[in-house]
């Protein structure tokens, strides 16, 4: 697992604004991904940003890197595609993290992509069971996230389900989990449901029209709500990608959101030292 990670010649940002900040930013990769997948769009987002407020940048990765060439750690976690921990795992991983690498912020903002959304759903879900609060975490961004399972997870069972009985392997637990109509896609979905997550959080869906790996009502999670945002132009892996000669549509979901996130918390702000000065 790398935080914060950073490479000679690519850094990712650690905050936009100022250093001092009492709430962070979560970016959670995709499957195959790693926390480079969120270089771009960190990036951009740094460049972007010119309100006086900063927030910190942390970056998850929950695969193991075996070495730094880059041809051969590709390969690597291709392999572990094939052999990697399940959601559920994950998730636990996920909460290891918020826990011992965002303890000093007041406010946590998680933004994913694909199967990075699945995780962060199912932590939430679990963190409501045993805690009956979802604390820290204020809202959730989530990028062509297979909500209702992924037709590819579907195709990899099909096609892979022998060869790996005869090979004893008894499935290919993260693709197989992403399939659509999976047990843990139901499971997840009923506990969300029946928990009332979305009355909780802010929970923000961005599609892309052109995503032919996760679906558009499989990414929308409900058909009718005004927290989905569709862009056109926009695939599986470029939704994550901002353009730089225009407004990218689907990156600016995100950075209007902070702006919003950042209005709202000063107000509350103003609000408390105005009650406290009346006491």
């Amino acid at each position: 697992m790398v935080l914060n990670l950073k490479n000679k010649k690519n850094p990712l940002p650690t905050f936009i604004g100022t250093e001092d900040s009492d709430t962070a930013v979560l970016f959670i990769h995709g499957l195959g991904g790693n926390c480079y997948t969120w270089l771009n769009f960190a990036t951009h987002l740094n460049e972007a940003w010119n309100e006086k407020d900063s927030f910190s940048l942390e970056y998850d990765e929950y695969y193991k890197r075996y070495t730094s060439i880059p041809i051969i750690s590709q390969i690597m976690i291709m392999v572990n595609i094939f052999n990697g921990k399940n959601i559920t795992m994950l998730s636990e991983h996920l909460k290891s993290v918020i826990t011992q690498n965002c303890s000093e912020y007041d406010n946590i903002i998680i933004v994913c992509h694909s199967m990075g959304g699945l995780i962060a759903r199912k932590f939430l879900v679990e963190k409501l069971k045993k805690d009956k609060h979802l604390g820290k975490i204020k809202c959730l961004i989530t990028y062509a996230t297979p909500h209702h399972g992924s037709f590819i997870g579907n195709l990899f069972s099909i096609i892979l389900y022998r060869p790996l009985k005869f090979l004893f392997i008894s499935k290919l637990i993260q693709v197989f989990e992403l399939s659509k109509n999976s047990s843990f896609i139901k499971n997840l979905n009923k506990d969300w449901s029946d928990l009332r997550v979305e009355d909780k959080i802010d929970f923000i869906r961005v599609v892309g029209m052109q995503d032919w790996v996760v679906r558009n009502n499989s990414a929308r999670f409900n058909e009718h709500d005004d927290h989905v945002h569709t862009i056109a132009n926009k695939d599986h892996f470029n939704i994550i990608k901002p353009l730089k000669d225009i407004k990218d549509v689907a990156f600016q979901v995100t950075y209007n959101y902070l702006r919003k996130f950042r209005i709202k918390m000063e107000r509350e702000k103003e609000l408390l030292e105005s009650q406290e000065e009346y006491d």
